[in-house]
C-alpha cells in the first residue's frame, strides 16, 4: 500500500487552474511525472484488468463519502459557504455517474479554526490530517489560499484532496482533483520527455504506456515549447515524432489549460478500474438523517410561448441534513444529482430537463448515500437547458459581486427598427425574457449589440457572444444551422471592446411559430469562445428570448385543435387513434394534463399511426403530445 500512496501523492499534487483575482504566479502543474516504478503498477495491474473486464458493463452505482473540511481564520472568519461545496459536488455527480459513482457527504461539515492553516501550505498537511482526517472516506480539505512544494496552486492531492474557496463550486476543479485521486494523469503527461520514444503520438500507436495511458484521448504536447493556446483554443504548429500535427482535447478535465471538465470514456473506466482495485470500501459509518418523502412534480409553464419547467416539492423530516440532493433519471440514464438545496428548503425548479420526455426525481440528503425519497416522474415538456456559471453571485459584499461577468445591454434591430432595446439588464448569469415576443421573418437580416456590464471595481471583462435559435423546437439548440451568429477569435494582444455588435439571418423556409432564441456570453480569459449553449462555465451571461417566427412553412408545431395530425374520435370514450401524415417518423407519443403531467395510458405505436386507451383517464381536457424528427405537435383531446 505504501508504494500506492507514494503514487498518488505525485500523480495528485495539481493545480486545478487560475481565477480572476488570483495571483499570475499560480502555476499550472505542481506534480512531477510518476516514476517507472510507479508506471510498473498501471502496466501490471491497473491495464490487465480492464483488459480482462472490457467487455463487462457495470450497472451499479456506488455511492462515495466525502468529508469536508472548511479551514477559517482563528477567529473563525473567511470560511467558504457550504452551499457552494454543495452545488459543486452535484455538479460533477453529473459527470460522475457515467463511471458509475456518485458523491455525497460523510457527516457534517467539520470547521478548521485556525489560521495558520488558512493560506494553507503542503508542510502543514501531516499536521492537519492527522489532526482532523476521517477514516474511510475521502478528505476534502478547502482554505483560502494554497501552496504546493512552495509554489501557488488552486488544489492538489496526495492521499486526501485540498481545494482553494474561489473553486469550491466550480465542477472542473471538482472533477479533475478527483480524477487524479481515481487515478487520471494529465493528458500531456511525458509530452515534452528527452526520450522520443516517451511522447504519445497523434496516431495513438502507444497510447497504452505514453500521455495519459488512455488511449481515446488525443495526444496533447502541452509541455513542448511551441504548443501554443489562444485562450481555450489549440493554435500549436508543432508536430509529433511522425510529423502529424496535434489536436489536444482542449475541454477535457485533465487537459493543460483547465478549460472544460468532459471526460472520455476511456478516463471513465480508468477511474471505474482504479476505485475498484484501490477504493472498494469506502463507506461512512454515520447515522444518515431521516428519509424526505410525499415528493411531487408539476411542469409550470413560463411565457407566451409556453415553455416548461419542472417544479419539485417535498416534505423534510431530517433534523441533522446539510441539505438535499436532487437527482434525476431518464429512461436512457440513472439517476444522479442535477441540483442541492439546503437544509430548510424543501423546493427545487429544474430548469434544465431534458426536453420532451419523462423524467423521474427523486430527493435525498446530501449527508446520506441513500434515504431516497419516493419517486415523481413527469413529462418535462418544452423545456431548455439553463447554463450553470460559478461567477453567479450579485450579492453586495459577496465573493463574486466585484467580478460579475454580465451582460448590460442587448439591442436587436431589423434595419431601422428596434426589436430588443434592454438597458440595465437584472445582474445575474441568466435572464428569461419569455413573456414579450420579439417577431423574425423567415429569410430576413437582423443587426444588434451587447454590451458587457461595467463592473463596480470600474472595469469590464472581455466577453465572446454566441446566438442560437431552435428552429425546429425540439428544446436543444444542438441541431443544424440553429447557431446564428458566433464572434470571432480575436488576435493576440487585442482587446474586445464592452460593445460588440452582431448581425445573423433567419434562414428561408423555417417553420412558422413561437419559439426560443438564446444569446450567451462567456468570458474571454477564463472560457475562451462560445463552444455549447448550455455547457457550464466560469463566468459570463445567458439570455434567452421568446420569438415568433413567421413569414417561413407551417408549423409542426400546435397548440390548438387542427393541424398536421387525424386524431379520432375526439371527443373519445376508449380508444383513441392517431395518424401521423406521409414522411413523419414518430418518436414518442404521450398524454398530459391539462397542469403538464404525464397521464399513464397504454399506447401501441405502428408505422403511420398511434392507439391510446383512454379507459383509466377521468373525464375531461387533455392535450396529446407526438413527436417526431420533423417536430412536436399538441393537440387538444376530450375524455368524455
Amino acid at each position: 500500500m505504501r508504494s500506492l500512496r507514494t503514487f498518488l501523492s505525485l500523480l495528485c499534487g495539481l493545480v486545478v487552474g487560475t481565477a480572476h483575482g488570483q495571483s499570475a504566479q499560480i502555476q499550472p502543474c505542481g506534480t512531477p511525472a510518476p516514476s517507472a516504478h510507479q508506471l510498473q503498477e498501471l502496466l501490471l495491474r491497473v491495464l490487465p484488468y480492464e483488459q480482462r473486464t472490457a467487455a463487462k458493463v457495470a450497472t451499479v452505482v456506488t455511492y462515495i463519502p466525502v468529508k469536508v473540511h472548511i479551514v477559517r481564520r482563528s477567529d473563525g472568519s473567511g470560511g467558504i459557504d457550504e452551499t457552494q461545496i454543495y452545488q459543486g459536488m452535484a455538479a460533477s455527480n453529473e459527470q460522475f455517474i457515467l463511471a458509475h459513482m456518485q458523491f455525497y457527504m460523510a457527516g457534517q461539515v467539520t470547521y478548521i479554526d485556525n489560521t495558520q492553516y488558512y493560506d494553507f501550505a503542503s508542510q502543514d498537511e501531516t499536521a492537519i490530517s492527522q489532526a482532523n482526517d476521517v477514516p474511510n472516506v475521502i478528505n476534502l480539505y478547502y482554505t483560502h489560499t494554497a501552496s504546493f512544494q512552495g509554489s501557488p496552486v488552486g488544489g492538489y492531492c496526495t492521499s486526501r484532496i485540498f481545494l482553494t474557496n474561489p473553486h469550491a463550486n466550480l465542477d472542473r476543479s471538482f472533477t479533475h482533483e478527483f480524477g487524479h485521486f481515481f487515478g487520471l494523469i494529465h493528458t500531456f503527461d511525458q509530452s515534452n520527455s528527452g526520450t522520443i520514444a516517451n511522447r504519445e503520438l497523434v496516431a495513438r500507436t502507444n497510447c497504452q504506456t505514453t500521455g495519459d495511458w488512455v488511449c481515446d484521448t488525443p495526444a496533447d504536447p502541452s509541455e513542448r515549447p511551441g504548443a501554443t493556446y489562444l485562450e481555450c483554443e489549440y493554435v500549436g504548429t508543432i508536430t509529433d515524432a511522425q510529423g502529424a500535427l496535434y489536436s489536444p482535447p482542449t475541454r477535457n478535465a485533465m487537459a493543460f489549460n483547465f478549460c472544460g471538465n468532459q471526460l472520455t470514456a476511456g478516463q471513465l473506466t480508468r477511474m471505474e478500474t482504479w476505485r475498484t482495485l484501490y477504493y472498494p470500501n469506502l463507506t461512512s459509518s454515520l447515522t444518515p438523517p431521516a428519509t424526505p418523502t410525499s415528493l411531487t412534480a408539476v411542469v409550470s409553464t413560463v411565457g407566451t410561448a409556453q415553455f416548461q419547467q419542472v417544479r419539485l416539492q417535498w416534505q423534510n423530516n431530517a433534523t441533522n441534513a446539510v441539505g438535499y440532493f436532487i437527482e434525476r433519471a431518464t429512461p436512457t440514464s440513472d439517476y444522479a444529482a442535477v441540483g442541492a438545496v439546503g437544509p430548510t428548503q424543501n423546493v427545487f425548479v429544474d430548469q434544465a430537463a431534458p426536453a420532451n420526455q419523462v423524467v423521474s426525481y427523486r430527493v435525498k440528503p446530501i449527508n446520506a448515500a441513500a434515504a431516497w425519497s419516493n419517486v415523481a416522474s413527469i413529462n418535462s415538456g418544452l423545456s431548455y437547458a439553463k447554463p450553470l456559471y460559478v461567477n453567479k453571485d450579485c450579492l453586495a459584499g459577496s465573493t463574486y459581486y466585484q467580478d460579475a461577468d454580465y451582460v448590460e445591454e442587448v439591442h436587436l434591430n431589423q434595419g431601422a427598427t428596434p426589436l430588443i432595446a434592454n438597458v440595465n439588464i437584472p445582474c445575474g448569469p441568466y435572464n428569461q425574457f419569455a413573456t414579450a415576443v420579439v417577431p423574425l421573418s423567415a429569410g430576413t437580416s437582423y443587426s444588434g449589440s451587447f454590451k458587457a456590464k461595467f463592473q463596480n471595481n470600474g472595469y469590464y471583462d472581455q466577453q465572446y457572444l454566441a446566438i442560437w435559435i431552435d428552429f425546429n423546437r425540439n428544446g436543444r439548440f444542438d441541431d443544424v444551422g440553429e447557431r446564428v451568429f458566433i464572434m470571432p477569435n480575436a488576435p493576440v494582444g487585442t482587446t474586445l471592446p464592452i460593445v460588440q455588435p452582431f448581425s445573423f439571418t433567419v434562414p428561408g423556409g423555417v417553420a412558422n411559430g413561437l419559439t426560443r432564441m438564446r444569446m450567451r456570453s462567456l468570458r474571454r480569459d477564463t472560457d475562451g469562445n462560445v463552444w455549447d449553449p448550455a455547457a457550464r462555465a466560469w463566468a459570463g451571461a445567458v439570455e434567452d428570448y421568446t420569438v415568433q417566427i413567421q413569414g417561413g412553412t407551417v408549423s409542426a408545431v400546435l397548440n390548438s385543435t387542427g393541424g398536421p395530425l387525424h386524431v379520432y374520435p375526439n371527443p373519445v370514450a376508449d380508444q383513441l387513434t392517431v395518424e401521423l401524415p406521409t414522411g413523419m417518423v414518430w418518436e414518442g407519443v404521450a398524454l398530459r394534463d391539462v397542469q403538464g403531467r404525464a397521464v399513464a395510458c397504454e399506447v401501441v405505436l405502428s408505422p403511420g399511426f398511434a392507439r391510446l386507451s383512454l379507459r383509466a383517464c377521468a373525464p375531461g381536457l387533455y392535450v396529446l403530445e407526438a413527436r417526431s424528427a420533423q417536430g412536436v405537435v399538441h393537440q387538444r383531446v376530450v375524455r368524455q
